[in-house]
């Protein structure tokens, strides 16, 4: 609005957008009378232009003002990150859970059945029934991003294929044993159907059919529940996939029951979920 007022006045002052003679024309321009003759104008209508323009730039001063001040006050952001809390999430590792597995026994139900289930935190071996159910790993995969040149990529695709099938079906396989299977879930290791609904209990997976919950069903049910109940949440910390990135940015972003929320630094608020 500043600048429309602004070059108001200059056309105003100056008759038109193009400087013309008194014999020029300009085709692209529609013919208006003060473009094609200028007309002499007295000493207080030539001041008009620039009091406008003065009046103009008071009422933007404010507003330039405010957005330098906003500027100033946005925090500059560090990126060293502060001292962990937690475990390194490798077994064997001194305290290697702490932080992260806080339920270390617990119970599990579902479809009228159930059981119990503990971990060793030394080992990071989950059993349940009598028998090892698996090995709990978080350990971080690197201290840096992962680079790979271009030809890489084609290496690794001799690796995989595409499979229309069905996850529960694919990891009960026999001829699967071994395989690695790769499931969707939120950043605590869970899956919520939304930030606002924590799904406590494995028996609450029945009513999700997406990869990850159906997953979790295909093997036994402690698993499963051994991940919710150590899941960070607002019900307490716990399995968070990116601890590091928020001590890195802690005004910046939040983990709220697995998803990652994003706060605006102009104002305070959260933005983005």
């Amino acid at each position: 609005s500043v600048g429309i007022i602004a070059l108001g006045a200059y056309l105003w002052q100056k008759g038109g957008p193009h400087p013309l003679e008194h014999a020029e024309v300009v085709q692209e321009l529609p013919v208006h009378p003060v473009w094609l003759e200028p007309k002499t104008q007295s000493p207080s209508h030539a001041r008009w232009p620039f009091v406008l323009a003065a009046l103009a730039f008071a009422a933007a001063l404010p507003i330039l003002r405010r957005r330098r001040q906003a500027k100033e006050t946005v925090p500059k952001t560090s990126l060293v990150p502060l001292a962990s809390k937690v475990g390194s999430g490798n077994p064997g590792d001194p305290k290697a859970y702490d932080g992260i597995i806080l339920r270390r026994e617990g119970s599990w139900y579902l479809n009228g059945s159930s059981g119990k289930y503990s971990f060793d935190p030394s080992s990071g071996w989950l059993s349940g029934g009598g028998e090892k159910l698996g090995r709990f790993i978080c350990k971080q995969i690197q201290d840096r991003p992962l680079e790979l040149p271009v030809t890489s990529y084609s290496k690794l695709a001799s690796n995989f294929q595409i499979v229309s099938s069905e996850i529960m079906l694919e990891i009960q396989k026999p001829e699967n044993a071994g395989a690695l299977f790769v499931l969707p879930s939120q950043l605590n290791g869970a899956e919520y159907p939304s930030h606002t609904h924590v799904v406590k209990y494995v028996e609450e997976y029945k009513s999700d059919n997406t990869g990850g919950p159906r997953g979790q069903l295909a093997v036994h049910p402690a698993a499963a529940q051994f991940v919710l109940d150590n899941a960070s949440s607002n019900l307490g910390p716990g399995i968070n996939a990116v601890d590091e990135i928020l001590n890195m940015l802690p005004e910046d972003l939040e983990l709220v029951n697995g998803y990652l929320k994003i706060h605006d630094l102009n104002d305070g608020k959260p933005e983005t979920e």
